[in-house]
């Protein structure tokens, strides 16, 4: 009876010692996972913190180059200088800044600058394309896949002498305001016209013996609009954009620019930049 008592203690034992053991190495393997889910908050945050100081670094060379953008309401103001001023200087400054910022990183940080270089498209809630379409030289704008689209009011200083005149090749009437001021060095005249976006509609722009071409509304894609600077005058344009939406309206660079990734735990986020918004 008593050898039985024995064994009996003795398997209680190891029964209580395995259960003990099992506990500890439950605990530890908790401790394990919550240190882990720590450190990686900790390096999302940071990756975070990197992300968005790279969008503001990228948002503040398109401010040294004279481009701002602004959203009131449903509106969307772009004003600018054209033609683009030192394309060159743009570029590198692109390029060098790419460089610079994808070798200091902490993380595996790439930067895709390739559009911006080459057309800087604004894109307006997804949809609405704002880009310099012949390059980035700037002296054709044109918005595209325009079909929220409500209105455009558009103000252009000329830089130059001259009477303001306006010569309307193609009128489509509608419902959609259209309106433009442009104002030289020594006129300033106004045209507004209530229009059909969905067909196209042109009008040229006399300044003194110079012209720009205005065109609204193309085809199969209603609210194109298109500013072509043919003369190369000394302009500043902006360019208000009005929606057919009452929710928020943003504008961002093309998506995805920025692509960040830690290996250590295999954390990857791919980032558009947001440069005005509602």
């Amino acid at each position: 009876m008593k050898k039985k008592k024995g064994v009996f203690f003795s398997l209680t034992i190891v029964i209580v010692g395995l259960l003990l053991l099992t506990l500890v190495v439950v605990i530890h393997h908790k401790n394990l996972e919550e240190q882990s889910s720590i450190s990686r908050a900790v390096l999302f945050n940071r990756m975070q913190d990197e992300v968005t100081y790279v969008s503001r670094e990228l948002i503040s060379i398109l401010n040294i180059f004279n481009i701002t953008v602004s959203v009131y309401n449903n509106t969307v103001s772009v004003t600018e200088n054209l033609p683009f001023p030192d394309v060159g200087r743009f570029q590198t400054s692109m390029q060098n800044w790419k460089t610079f910022t994808e070798s200091n990183s902490d993380f595996n940080l790439t930067v895709d600058v390739a559009e911006i270089s080459n057309t800087l498209p604004l894109i307006i809630n997804d949809q609405v394309q704002y880009k310099h379409t012949n390059g980035v030289s700037g002296v054709k704008i044109t918005v595209e896949n325009a079909s929220l689209v409500a209105s455009y009011s558009v103000f252009i200083l000329a830089k130059v002498n001259g009477s303001v005149t306006f010569d309307w090749e193609t009128i489509q009437a509608g419902n959609q305001n259209f309106t433009l001021k442009v104002q030289s060095n020594t006129n300033t005249n106004t045209t507004s016209k209530l229009l059909n976006f969905s067909k196209g509609s042109d009008l040229n722009v006399n300044i003194g013996s110079n012209k720009i071409d205005i065109g609204i509304g193309k085809g199969a894609d209603p609210g194109f609009f298109k500013v072509d600077d043919e003369d190369q005058l000394n302009l500043t344009l902006t360019t208000n954009i009005t929606l057919n939406t009452t929710g928020e309206v943003k504008v961002s660079l093309p998506n995805s620019i920025i692509n960040i990734t830690s290996n250590q735990y295999n954390i990857s986020r791919l980032t558009t930049v947001v440069v005005a918004q509602s």
